[in-house]
């Protein structure tokens, strides 16, 4: 016979809260540990067997409020071991489980782990079929769903860069896809909001031109995107500030421009002139983010943060309305 009452009455929450800002405070002390270990990867390699299943066990509890701080863990110890170990990688299903779950929120938040998994894995992803659908499930569903911000999809392009460039010359295949979830947003009439992510998406269709010219190309010609994209990118060349953005963007172009002439799109042949014009403005504003990059890396350190470009243009340009 029920009883009315409310199986949540005898619940303490005030004990669940502070036990929760207990257990995150000792995972903050574990970060700092780990990155106090830099020089002594054995010692971290050794921490890093204990506390996976701890890792493990908050992942498939769903502990959410602790996401952040798991995720710093692995990202701390993977950067520092600059490996993936074989017991580090059996929690990637479950991250990707936890993803599909009660995670998709915190996409931004296992970023730096993902990336981690691909750069310092790369054997590994481009030799599994199986890891390397699961790193694109990622990107196709943040890309596709309508939970997704222009935030979520920014971090999906770069996990997806980090795919091309280190995996370069060994997931043909999946590059037309990749070109579609990006152009989706590009060809669209008020797809994109923010600079940042234009910047994100046009460097996707990038990455894929600088790791096979010719079959991103042909993906381009396939959905008539070809003379929009290169539109679009020269519109938009003022915005792209990084030293990286810059790079991407002359190592791109010049893959392109060095293809055999009877293997360029007209719509390309057409507009040489106006590519060579695009090359040559990046390259004479070069110096200067490579000076900007100077400048706020000196100023971080001063602050004692520590933190790649990526992160500190993040915090400045990824949200920025045009």
């Amino acid at each position: 016979v029920g009883t009315g009452a409310d199986p949540q009455a005898n619940i303490d929450y005030g004990s669940l809260a502070d036990k929760t800002f207990a257990a995150m405070g000792v995972l903050r002390t574990i970060t700092t540990l780990i990155m106090n270990l830099e020089n002594s990867p054995d010692t971290v390699a050794q921490l890093e067997t204990h506390l996976i299943p701890l890792v493990g066990f908050t992942l498939q509890q769903e502990l959410v409020d602790l996401y952040d701080d798991v995720f710093e863990i692995i990202d701390s110890c993977t950067f520092t071991l600059k490996r993936i170990s074989p017991a580090m990688w059996t929690l990637l299903p479950l991250i990707h489980k936890t993803f599909d779950g009660e995670g998709f929120d915190y996409f931004d938040v296992m970023l730096p782990t993902l990336d981690n998994y691909v750069s310092y894995g790369t054997e590994q992803v481009a030799s599994n079929a199986e890891i390397l659908q699961l790193l694109m499930h990622f990107y196709q569903r943040i890309m596709q769903s309508e939970r997704s911000n222009e935030q979520e999809r920014t971090c999906g392009c770069k996990l997806v860069e980090a795919l091309m460039l280190n995996c370069r010359g060994r997931i043909d295949g999946l590059i037309p896809e990749v070109i579609q979830h990006a152009m989706r947003y590009i060809a669209t009439p008020g797809g994109i909001k923010s600079r940042g992510f234009l910047v994100y998406a046009l460097e996707v269709v990038l990455n894929a031109l600088y790791y096979n010219p010719q079959l991103a190309l042909g993906v381009l010609e396939q959905h008539g995107w070809t003379q929009g994209y290169f539109g679009r990118l020269t519109q938009s060349v003022d915005k792209f500030k990084r030293v990286h953005d810059k790079k991407l963007l002359i190592a791109a172009l010049c893959a392109v421009i060095a293809m055999p002439s009877s293997q360029l799109p007209g719509s390309i042949q057409g507009g040489l002139a106006e590519l060579f014009g695009t090359l040559l403005r990046t390259f004479e504003t070069l110096p200067r983010a490579f000076d900007n990059r100077a400048h706020q890396e000196g100023k971080f350190s001063l602050e004692e943060l520590s933190g790649s470009e990526d992160d500190i243009d993040a915090d400045l340009d990824d949200l920025d309305d045009f």
